[in-house]
């Protein structure tokens, strides 16, 4: 068998350990798992060809880089060690993934239960998932915990973060071509925004801050250009992504990157120059109201001036611009929505004070 047809066919097994993590499997049958570990039994035939020979370090190379292609993109890596683990690897992501039918896993645990070796592996595998359970459960009660103290404010970078971050430097040693490393990370980057995940994608950047004053290095600059690009782009195109993000995740990223402060900014000034006054009734004690002329009919003043004063109590330095930028658009006009905001802010300001 050629080189090039064992490659084919552990990317086969590499989308099928993919999609092991995702919805897809509440669609499986016994016969998709079946197949799903025959696959993975072959992927462990090639590991025991393979090792402690020379063929080995070339299909290190090109198993780390064939990862980055699998559709939809995958934070998935695959080495030549994990073939050999093929079957426990598998069996893990689908004892783990909840979307799995119950049926299916009863089946699983029974055709395993027939072998001694698989029956005394799965009931290791199932006291480890045990103590896992009860741990996420205390560290849950732990959060809550924490979440209900008032005392610190600081909101910490989110540990997933951290494993993305990390993720990413790792594949830019891995993929060789640029253009597909680059299409790679922005997949991902979707894909994690279209499951909620924005609040971990804009947390990339304070890891990069980081970085940055740890140890700055060209691989972090270039991570870093292609999130905020990727950033700047959805800001253009789908603003309410980035501006239904937790305001105090904003504020913190703001704090420490200049360049996401701007863009937040003017995602800002954008959503608020896409508002007219409202004159059809009377506002006490205004005779108007602004009102959103565009598709962001959801988004009202209110909100709007809520991100405004978010900004301005959440630090000095983020006030002292949010204020200087508001003089810089009211400019000699009388009548603008920026002197509303100002003046509401001011009044605030004035309120919190006494």
């Amino acid at each position: 068998m050629s080189f090039s047809t064992v490659l084919k066919n552990v990317y086969t097994f590499a989308q099928i350990l993919s999609q092991s993590c995702t919805e897809t499997v509440k669609h499986w049958d016994m016969k998709s798992i079946n197949n799903a570990f025959n696959w993975a039994s072959y992927c462990e035939q090639v590991y025991d060809h393979v090792k402690d020979k020379p063929l080995c370090d070339n299909l290190e190379k090109n198993l780390q880089e064939m990862t980055s292609l699998i559709t939809p993109a995958s934070c998935l890596t695959l080495d030549v060690e994990s073939l050999g683990r093929a079957s426990e690897i598998l069996e893990e992501k689908l004892v783990l993934n909840t979307h799995l039918k119950l049926e299916m896993f009863e089946k699983m645990i029974l055709q395993k239960s027939d072998k001694s070796v698989e029956k005394s592996r799965m009931a290791k595998k199932f006291h480890h998932l045990s103590m896992l359970s009860n741990t996420v459960e205390i560290l849950g009660n732990m959060k809550r915990e924490i979440d209900g103290d008032d005392s610190d404010k600081t909101t910490h970078i989110p540990q997933q973060s951290y494993i993305l971050y990390n993720h990413f430097k790792q594949q830019a040693h891995i993929v060789s071509r640029t253009e597909r490393y680059n299409n790679y990370v922005k997949s991902i980057l979707t894909r994690l925004s279209e499951i909620n995940g924005m609040g971990i994608i804009i947390c990339l950047i304070a890891v990069y801050e980081e970085q940055r004053i740890v140890k700055p290095s060209t691989e972090d600059s270039n991570i870093y250009q292609l999130i905020f690009s990727w950033l700047q782009l959805l800001s253009n195109e789908n603003p309410i992504m980035l501006l239904d993000i937790k305001k105090d995740i904003l504020c913190n990223v703001a704090v420490g990157n200049v360049d996401f402060l701007n863009l937040y900014l003017q995602c800002l000034i954008n959503w608020g120059n896409c508002m007219k006054p409202d004159y059809s009734h009377k506002y006490f004690p205004k005779l108007y109201l602004w009102r959103m002329e565009t598709d962001w009919s959801n988004w009202d003043y209110k909100h709007l001036l809520e991100h405004f004063q978010y900004l301005c109590q959440f630090q000095i330095y983020l006030k002292n611009i949010v204020f200087s930028g508001l003089n810089k658009l009211i400019g000699n006009d009388c009548f603008t929505i920026w002197k509303d905001v100002m003046k509401d802010l001011q009044r605030r300001h004035y309120l919190d004070k006494g």
